[in-house]
């Protein structure tokens, strides 16, 4: 090991012989999370496993020789010294975690991945490792590779490294030309092979709650279940360890208990106008099926629940054949197995498993075809979905339509900020395309209320229920609208009616 190339796993000067404990969410050092029996540890990041790697170049473990971080202690002022750079760093361990499981999961051997890191056997010393690789059980060596790469000091070196790789980065630039509504209609005309990226916002509409706002899953797991982490409740291993708190939730997801929202009709709108080349779903709820669109056209990037396995015989069963157990919130024991460790598990994807297959044959397959990408709805903080934008050839027109900007520095050709529905009953205007009435929309927000001189504003929870007509003649859509919006104890309904005139339908 030459001294130009430190390596990524150095832990500080010789007498430093036991590693710190683990740092928490935050960022800081402090007591370690309870590890599962495999050596995962409770409490993960919101994100699906990075795209497969062989594990060289995710982090682009290369340090310079010149680094001069390189004789800094644990407590040095690095990137994570200001608040915003410790919750960058909080981020990069929790998406580290994750990649150390999808590690696990695809195969790799643990020794291999810590080596790739630039951390050999010799170095292991430095953490208390006594045994030889050949006298550690799977378990630990798993468990060491987790204790090393997040080592606050190692975890510093990695996140710099990854910060100087992300700042060398080519990032797509904006192509000028998509300046208004009006412009995005026209490419929607123009193109055949539209690709389609959905996130829960295009589902919130329907009834069904997101992950991560005050009032999404998350929340709710967290009020109901004594979890080390909400998430804990979609991992695989802690599933196979505790399978019960999931399948007490399980019914609150459970496909058929909701109708599609306007999107949905509108994804189906443009495969009925045959400009639909994929739709790249993140969602689990079946909408896409319920709306019509067909299963050619549509990537259950996540899984669904259409179908079940046996976590032990890989027995696959239809969603209708554990429906029963799910709605009673009892276990689906495998009858062919017949002991208490052999369950169906819903074909969703957890946290710890690989994506279907599907999905990467699919892209390879679309991109060298689509001609114009929507992202709709989506945080684009879900891996590896949310490289689907930088994948895609940066000359194809790109739009995002969701409530804020997301995956900077990236750059979107256009951005609609506001939700999908009203999205494309603005575009379907503009086309001449009529979709079905549309359910009740729920939105919630939170607003600023009215506070006095020199006093914050005060955030007061308000819900807003609206409920929508659509009704269209040969050249106008109308759209009725009557909104309940209810702040406290206080109710404001407001009804409103908008016309919309315009020319033929294009050719």
């Amino acid at each position: 090991m030459s001294d130009s190339n430190p390596p990524v796993g150095d832990a500080g000067d010789a007498k430093k012989r036991k590693a710190s404990p683990l740092p928490d969410e935050e960022g800081h050092s402090g007591q370690r999370k309870p590890k599962y029996e495999n050596g995962s540890v409770a409490g993960q990041d919101d994100t699906q496993p990075p795209e497969e790697s062989d594990g060289e170049d995710y982090f682009n473990a290369n340090n310079d020789s010149d680094d001069d971080d390189s004789g800094d202690d644990d407590d040095d002022d690095g990137p994570a010294s200001s608040e915003e750079d410790n919750e960058a760093l909080s981020k990069f361990q929790e998406t580290l975690i994750e990649w150390i499981k999808t590690q696990r999961a695809d195969g790799r051997r643990p020794m291999k991945v810590l080596s790739d890191r630039g951390i050999d056997q010799y170095s292991l010393w430095k953490y208390m490792v006594t045994k030889d690789e050949d006298e550690m059980t799977d378990d630990e060596k798993w468990a060491l590779v987790h204790e090393v790469l997040t080592h606050p000091r190692n975890l510093r070196l990695l996140f710099r490294e990854e910060v100087r790789r992300l700042q060398q980065q080519d990032y797509r630039k904006r192509i000028p030309g998509l300046d208004s509504l009006d412009d995005v209609a026209e490419a929607i005309k123009k193109a055949n092979n539209i690709v389609i990226l959905t996130g829960a916002g295009v589902s919130v509409s329907c009834g069904i709650p997101d992950f991560r706002s005050p009032n999404g899953l998350y929340a709710q797991i967290e009020d109901k279940y004594d979890l080390p982490d909400p998430q804990c409740l979609f991992d695989i291993e802690f599933l196979k360890i505790e399978p019960r708190p999931f399948f007490e939730f399980a019914k609150e997801i459970y496909p058929g208990s909701y109708t599609p929202s306007p999107t949905h009709f509108f994804i189906k709108e443009l495969q009925k106008q045959n400009k639909l080349l994929r739709n790249y779903t993140q969602n689990i709820d079946t909408l896409e099926a319920v709306a019509g669109i067909d299963p050619v056209n549509v990537v259950t990037c996540h899984g669904s629940f259409a179908t079940a396995t046996c976590i032990t015989c890989r027995r696959q069963v239809s969603s209708d054949y554990i429906k029963e157990d799910i709605m009673k919130q009892d276990i689906p024991y495998c009858e062919k197995c017949k002991d208490e460790e052999s369950f169906y598990k819903p074909d969703i994807v957890f946290f710890g498993e690989p994506l279907p297959d599907r999905f990467g044959d699919c892209l390879k397959e679309d991109n060298g075809r689509v001609d114009l990408l929507l992202v709709m709805g989506s945080s684009l903080s879900v891996k590896p979905v949310a490289y689907i934008p930088k994948i895609i050839s940066p000359t194809i027109p790109q739009i995002l339509v969701n409530r804020e900007i997301v995956a900077r520095p990236h750059e979107f050709d256009y951005a609609y900020l506001g939700f999908a529905d009203d999205f494309v009953h603005e575009i379907c205007s503009r086309l001449g395309w009529t979709l079905p009435p549309s359910k009740p929309v729920v939105r919630t927000d939170s607003i600023a209320a009215p506070s006095s001189a020199g006093e914050p504003p005060a955030t007061t929870s308000t819900t807003t229920t609206t409920y929508n007509t659509v009704s269209t003649t040969d050249n106008s859509i109308t759209t009725s609208s009557t909104t309940v919006t209810t702040n406290g104890h206080m109710s404001t309904i407001i009804q409103e009616e908008e016309t919309r005139k315009f020319g033929p339908p294009p050719e």
